[in-house]
C-alpha cells in the first residue's frame, strides 16, 4: 500500500536513534495535547505501509525527526495512490 513511504518514516525515526516507543513519546510531548496523536501501534502501521498518518501526525513527525520534507513525501503518497486504482481501495488514513 504505503510501503516507500512507511520505510521513509522508518529511517527517519532511526536516524534519530529512537525506538518507537521514543518517537512516540517525543511526537506527543510536541503536540501538547491530552490525546496521543502518535502511540506505538500507530507509528508501527505508518512504518509498515499500513496507512498514512493524518496531516496533523505527519506534521508532529516531521518536526520531531526534523524532516519537513515528510509533508510533501506523505502528499506524494497520496498522489501515487489516487493515480493507481488499486492503490485507491487500499486508500486508509489513521490518526
Amino acid at each position: 500500500m504505503y510501503y516507500e513511504f512507511g520505510e521513509i518514516l522508518r529511517r527517519a525515526r532511526k536516524d534519530c536513534g529512537w525506538t518507537q516507543v521514543q518517537a512516540s513519546v517525543q511526537i506527543n510531548e510536541l503536540c501538547n495535547k491530552r490525546q496521543s496523536i502518535a502511540s506505538v501501534y500507530a507509528i508501527d502501521k505508518w512504518e509498515r505501509g499500513e496507512v498514512l498518518p493524518r496531516l496533523e501526525s505527519i506534521v508532529a513527525l516531521s518536526k520531531a525527526y526534523k524532516r519537513p520534507e515528510l509533508v510533501a513525501e506523505r502528499i506524494r503518497a497520496v498522489e501515487l495512490a489516487k493515480k493507481n486504482p488499486h492503490e485507491r481501495e487500499l486508500t486508509r488514513i489513521s490518526g
